[in-house]
């Protein structure tokens, strides 16, 4: 038969029901192993196609209705039909091209007296009258950029941190300006290599009125060493609000910053050589964040103690009154330093062999400024199977909660030997 004809017998015999739309086991479906056998403008005899495909039969179909696409543009057809047996049809414009197929052709009548059909063309470019085809969604990946400030921890190992905050700047570029984050949950599958690029990979899950989420993956040497899923929001006002009360401290401008009590560790003449290495190693890492600890540890003390810690921290530098995702990228890099650390304030008898992150998450209650002094309380409510929980709450100086986060992770010690440190 040729293009867009369709031959029918009886109605009792031939007519086959169309597939019901939403009707799961009545999609068209296609895979590699099927033969191109169902084409129309095929030769005659060639088998039935399959149960489930959707098969032009008489004019009472809708002009729009189209069978399943097979094969490649421009080669013997663009729909499927049933077989109709040996000597059925014509086959007089099988060696047609596609610049000779009209969008819309008339079948001539079949043997058994069928009415015409009208098959519209599947593929192609759209032209006057045509409605564009639809293109299924696909992942879209965001053109790579290159930082000039990269800190590496002494771990050298990417820095957490980092991963969160370059994966939420991919994941807000997806979506539209007015949308904010709210919310995003990680999972770090594999350590990070500080010596290769980082490629971010965005898929658009979900885009609705009022929320949109964005997953995100990481992927260094061709696997995924990060996961997120971060939700964005339309501003929205509501009258069901409360909050906690931020904790009574010192102002940030009374207390030292953390490179001014390393100093003062230092001018100990009686420090043991290994801790002044290491707290040396602390100081040469010239993180890019100001910390002010409110009640600072003391390094030649053993003793448990309380799993909590307040510090005031910003990011150094100016970043000033731009894009609110902007302060919450920063502010995701400045909520994993030392966060962990806080479930280890109880078990300071114990030398940490072993202590990374296995998840984060973040939660954006108000505006606020990365670059300001922000007070940031940390607390572990458990530890226990080499795993250690930890809380942390953002708060702005005029005692707004701006950020809350939650962190698990990894934690193996031993014991410390019996040397004193002086």
């Amino acid at each position: 038969t040729s293009w867009g004809t369709a031959h029918a017998r009886s109605v009792a015999n031939q007519r086959r029901p169309l597939p019901i739309a939403g009707k799961r086991a009545n999609r068209p479906r296609v895979s590699s192993h099927r033969p191109r056998d169902w084409r129309l403008g095929g030769p005659i005899g060639w088998p039935s196609p399959p149960r489930g495909w959707a098969v032009l039969r008489t004019a009472r179909i809708s002009p729009l209705s189209v069978a399943p696409v097979l094969g490649r543009r421009g080669d013997g057809g663009c729909g499927r039909r049933r077989g109709t047996g040996a000597g059925t049809g014509t086959g007089a414009a099988a060696a047609r091209g596609p610049a000779e197929r009209a969008d819309h052709q008339r079948a001539e009548p079949g043997a058994a007296g069928a009415r015409p059909l009208q098959v519209r063309r599947a593929a192609g470019p759209p032209g006057p009258g045509r409605p564009p085809r639809r293109r299924p969604h696909r992942r879209r990946l965001l053109p790579p950029r290159r930082g000039r400030h990269h800190w590496v921890p002494a771990t050298q190992r990417l820095f957490g941190g980092q991963i969160v905050g370059q994966a939420l700047v991919a994941a807000a570029r997806a979506v539209s300006r007015d949308e904010q984050v709210h919310s995003l949950h990680c999972y770090f599958v594999r350590a990070g290599d500080p010596k290769v690029p980082v490629l971010y990979e965005v898929e658009r899950t979900r885009t609705g009125k009022s929320f949109s989420v964005r997953s995100v993956k990481a992927i260094q040497h061709g696997k995924p060493i990060f996961t997120c899923q971060a939700s964005f929001q339309l501003s929205q006002g509501s009258p069901v609000q409360h909050q906690f009360t931020m904790p009574t401290v010192p102002p940030p401008e009374e207390l030292l910053t953390q490179e001014e009590l390393i100093q003062k560790f230092l001018q100990n003449p009686n420090l043991a050589e290994r801790y002044r290495k290491h707290l040396n190693k602390i100081q040469a890492e010239d993180v890019p964040i100001d910390i002010k600890p409110v009640n600072p540890p003391d390094v030649f003390c053993l003793e448990p103690q309380e799993p909590k810690q307040l510090f005031w921290v910003r990011a150094r530098g100016y970043i000033g009154e731009t894009d609110m995702k902007v302060h919450c990228c920063v502010a995701a890099y400045i909520s994993d330093y030392a966060f962990l650390g806080t479930a280890l304030l109880p078990h300071r008898q114990y030398h940490v062999k072993f202590l990374v992150s296995l998840d984060h998450s973040m939660w954006f209650h108000a505006p606020f400024r990365a670059d300001h002094w922000m007070l940031y309380e940390c607390e572990s409510p458990w530890a226990g199977g080499c795993r250690g929980l930890v809380q942390g709450r953002l708060w702005r100086r005029d005692g707004v909660l701006a950020v809350t986060c939650a962190q698990e992770g990894v934690i193996r010690v031993e014991q410390k030997p019996n040397q004193s440190k002086l």
